[in-house]
């Protein structure tokens, strides 16, 4: 999205829905992933995105298309790192309680060219990879992972997160295009 302002999450949402849509016509089939839009959608804007087709798993995709430079503040190196906002976490947990009967997973589609900012230069990224919900959890419970604090929202009474995790792409699970 060329969106400048990260401040306006209602030209967000409105590009993550045609990401989705553009998700389901032409990098699942790549991917062979037998996914479809979840059914409860049209009556939860928070539901997964996603549901498996024989609906025994939810999935939500995650865009995204530009690094996070400052990941390097942190010890990461921003090429790899997407980030999951704390309050999708808390939904995820409060929503999905039982994990062990119908996993979540979080698909993190990732595309951005080589391109340096802030003194930080990262390579180009392309693809998709997985995270289970279980993982996520562990990762956070047991403080194996950073979370970035959005100085310009500690006092914004919107709806935009206010705190992201970030999570390294090279321990998720790097999905391969089918043939």
């Amino acid at each position: 999205m060329n969106n400048e302002d990260n401040e306006d999450k209602g030209a967000w949402c409105k590009w993550g829905e045609r990401a989705e849509m553009e998700f389901l016509n032409s990098i699942a089939p790549k991917y062979k992933l037998p996914v479809r839009m979840n059914p409860l959608k049209d009556k939860d804007k928070y539901a997964t995105d996603f549901v498996n087709l024989n609906d025994t798993m939810d999935i939500d995709l995650k865009r995204r298309a530009t690094p996070f430079f400052l990941s390097k503040n942190y010890g990461y190196e921003p090429t790899y790192v997407v980030l999951v906002n704390h309050k999708d976490y808390l939904r995820y947990r409060h929503k999905y309680p039982d994990w062990g009967k119908r996993p979540m997973v979080i698909l993190f589609w990732v595309t951005w060219d080589k391109q340096t900012r802030y003194e930080v230069t990262v390579d180009a990224m392309d693809g998709v990879w997985s995270l289970r919900l279980t993982k996520l959890d562990e990762w956070i419970r047991h403080g194996l992972i950073k979370c970035h604090e959005y100085k310009q929202r500690k006092d914004d009474a919107g709806t935009n997160a206010k705190h992201s995790w970030m999570i390294d792409l090279r321990l998720c699970k790097e999905l391969k295009e089918k043939e």
